[in-house]
């Protein structure tokens, strides 16, 4: 979780923040997000 989250910040740091706070449940949708992150980076 920790990598997953040094990854988020740094792939993602524009739309993440937003995301985060916007879901306090990014433990549950860890594996969504991931996939999401992929999409947004590819």
């Amino acid at each position: 979780m920790k990598v997953d989250d040094d990854n988020k910040m740094g792939a993602t740091a524009r739309g993440d923040k937003k995301e985060r706070r916007r879901r306090p449940v990014d433990l549950e949708l860890a594996p969504v997000m991931e996939v999401k992150d992929d999409d947004r980076v590819g």
